[in-house]
């Protein structure tokens, strides 16, 4: 019987009809194969069961492996909403203690600062990301496998040594599962592959293990390890934390989900058509897919590995900016292409922004059309860019549809055999979006050595046209574009069972660009309005644009920005680069790690700096100041000097045009948020030259590495 037909399945394809299960049901998914240690050791030995049967009990194997691993975290977690909110993102709130939110609201280089300060041993971080990351699992799906045990045993091992064994010394870090953990079983969500034993680590992993890590969870990946969100017939839906009836994005859905759960700070993706960027971008967390070639690869598990027309890519995925920089850093520090001579042998380097940058803006790749928030975020991108001096081009696309059919066909080589394969031995069936991909696509076909060879040339005069193209940008000015800011998908994360437009990611994969996404802002149904004369260019444009609804598409509370762009940093291998100049752009793009006004009623304005380390700062009365307003970080009320400085950069880099009114220290007087530079700012604030200093140097600690204590 195929999975998607039998009662007790976990996913079928009805799951991702018109009819839509609610909340409760679609998160329970992943529990209804569950059956008892005692149940399954009561079953005949696997030579002797049909493959449905033997399929049950497999599945049955990974998802006791799973909900054993998350019963073992201790103290059990206890206040979790039997009907939990569709937005679930702040629920750990209620249950976690206030030192478990306290370590787990710290940005990866700041644990491992005070990791190193020994203001918190590797134990007591470790035990609060393992809480945070099994109630992460409770209410969005995201994890295959904890690792209490191990990670703790790890823990207690550094905290005995006399200091730090490397730059991430007692750092938590998340792996997406079908990158194989050594004494871990690694079945990369095919039922066939349940409970194989991995004889070695991904080679990404000994290396960051070598520079002091702690793995203690593994992450969910869509079937085939192939779609654009994060669904399989073993564990069923990954959900979206800000709200649950749209996808996470995928293949690192689960990674995408727990990291903007904060049950984790440092995740490793992986992206071969969009796999760490998208679900970054439907999230509100920061991802980067490096160049090929400069993180190993050694130790993946897939269908059939060697198909390798578009090479995919390892990478980190992050609540900050700055924790992309520390896990690269980190892991080239080690010199990898010592033992892997696939890697190029380039050190992560400092790179000294030029003056003035050139950017080109790729509103629309011509073939589907972004929805209206996308749009609106990149014009207030464009407009701080040039506010800030630098140059912006229109950058003109070329091709895409061409690409994209390339890509498609460089996918599955050999037509998606492997996959029917693998599927027959697991007895499931393809869901939905696999089936689309692999079996409704007229790109994808057996190729034959000369039509595969014919399929790499056609590739690679693409991408040397591509360059042409890039390189044209300069002919007036000898200066071709730094980089292309562009949406990391057509649209905001889109109900479940319904991605099906790769090129805004998949065409950077086949040209070999390293590229980040980052967020920037959230959807406003008063602003982001559905244009309902837009006449579709064709069948996918009209697919995407029936999907945008502001209403559904609209977090139900303030949250870091779930859209993202883009960076391309093309035709070198410098990933420096590219996310020095995605760093620029985050600052230009008036956020700062995703901060975002929020005006609340008449008495309180509230400012949301999540997820940075001190929480939500609220301008409002404050109790033990005799009622008299004043502005709070977290449950810190600021003197004035500090607060003029909070301000004064929350003014620089929101830019928002609004007044926050700021009163302590028995001296009141209004703050005008204005656009313009930072003379205009310390004119309207009237600082004096002192505070005007500290403003200036805040700024630059905030562009050296987003680590303003505040933002």
């Amino acid at each position: 019987m195929p999975l998607s037909n039998q009662s007790h399945g976990p996913y079928s394809a009805l799951s991702l009809s018109a009819e839509r299960k609610s909340n409760n049901e679609k998160r329970s998914l992943g529990h209804q194969r569950q059956s008892s240690k005692s149940n399954m050791d009561k079953t005949p030995p696997a030579s002797l069961l049909s493959v449905e049967e033997r399929s049950t009990r497999l599945i049955a194997q990974a998802l006791h492996l799973r909900d054993a691993s998350v019963a073992d975290v201790q103290p059990p977690l206890l206040n979790i909403p039997n009907t939990p909110p569709k937005n679930v993102s702040r629920i750990a709130d209620d249950v976690l203690t206030n030192e478990e939110l306290k370590i787990t609201s710290f940005d990866a280089p700041e644990l491992v600062k005070l990791i190193h300060d020994k203001s918190y041993t590797c134990e007591a971080v470790t035990r609060a990301f393992l809480r945070r990351a099994a109630l992460a699992q409770k209410l969005v799906n995201c994890i295959t496998e904890l690792l209490p045990e191990r990670a703790i045993a790890r823990a207690r091992y550094l905290d005995s040594l006399p200091g730090p064994i490397g730059p991430l010394h007692g750092l938590p870090i998340s792996v997406k599962e079908h990158q194989g953990m050594k004494g871990c079983t690694t079945h990369a969500s095919y039922v066939a592959f349940i409970g194989q034993q991995q004889a070695i680590d991904v080679s990404v992993n000994g290396v960051l293990w070598e520079a002091g890590c702690v793995f203690y969870v593994r992450t969910t990946q869509p079937q085939a390890v192939m779609q654009l969100e994060t669904a399989s017939n073993i564990y069923g839906i990954t959900l979206n934390p800000h709200n649950t009836d749209l996808t996470p994005g995928g293949s690192s859905g689960g990674e995408s989900a727990l990291i903007a759960m904060r049950g984790s700070v440092l995740g490793v993706g992986g992206d071969v058509g969009g796999s760490i960027r998208c679900p970054a971008a439907h999230t509100g967390i920061y991802g980067f897919k490096p160049t090929p070639g400069r993180l190993a690869k050694v130790g993946t598990k897939l269908a059939m590995l060697g198909q390798e027309g578009i090479a995919p890519t390892r990478g980190p995925m992050s609540t900050s900016r700055s924790g992309l920089s520390l896990f690269m850093d980190a892991y080239l520090s080690y010199e990898p292409w010592i033992k892997d001579d696939y890697l190029a042998p380039i050190p992560w380097r400092s790179v000294k922004l030029p003056p003035r940058l050139k950017i080109a803006v790729m509103w629309s790749d011509g073939i589907v059309t972004p929805h209206p928030p996308i749009t609106r975020a990149l014009r207030e991108v464009v407009k701080s860019i040039k506010i800030a001096g630098h140059e912006v081009v229109d950058w003109v696309p070329d091709g895409h549809d061409e690409c994209w059919n390339i890509t498609q066909a460089l996918f599955f080589e050999d037509g998606g055999r492997a996959e029917d394969r693998v599927n027959a031995e697991g007895g499931e069936d393809m869901l939905p979006l696999t089936e689309w991909l692999v079996k409704d696509n007229p790109n994808v076909k057996y190729q034959s050595i000369e039509s595969l060879c014919a399929l790499k040339v056609r590739r690679d005069r693409y991408r040397l046209k591509y360059n042409k193209l890039w390189l044209s940008t300069g002919k007036d000015d000898g200066h071709p574009v730094d980089a292309i800011l562009l949406p990391a998908a057509p649209g905001c994360p889109p109900p479940h069972g319904n991605s099906k437009y790769w090129s805004y990611t998949s065409q950077w994969n086949m040209l070999e660009y390293p590229g980040a996404a980052f967020p920037v802002s959230v959807v406003d149904p008063e602003i982001d309005v559905k244009d309902t004369t837009y006449l579709p260019m064709n069948d996918q444009d009209k697919f995407n644009h029936d999907l945008y609804s502001p209403e559904q598409a609209r977090p139900t509370f303030p949250l870091p920005a779930i859209h993202a762009h883009q960076l391309r940093a093309g035709r070198q291998l410098d990933d420096a680069v590219n996310l020095a100049i995605g760093m620029l752009m985050v600052l230009a793009a008036v956020k700062f790690d995703a901060l975002h006004i929020h005006r609340g009623d008449a008495k309180e304005t509230v400012l949301f700096a999540r997820p940075r380390n001190l929480g939500a700062a609220v301008l409002g009365p404050v109790e033990g100041l005799g009622g008299n307003p004043a502005l709070v970080v977290g449950e810190r009320a600021l003197d004035q000097r500090a607060e003029a400085v909070v301000v004064a950069v929350a003014a620089a880099i929101v830019g928002i045009q609004t007044v926050l009114e700021a009163f302590s220290g028995g001296t009141g007087g209004k703050v005008s948020v204005c656009e313009g530079g930072r003379d205009e700012f310390l004119q309207v604030l009237d600082l004096g030259e002192e505070l005007a200093c500290e403003v200036d140097e805040a700024l630059l600690i905030g562009m050296d590495g987003l680590g303003f204590g505040v933002g």
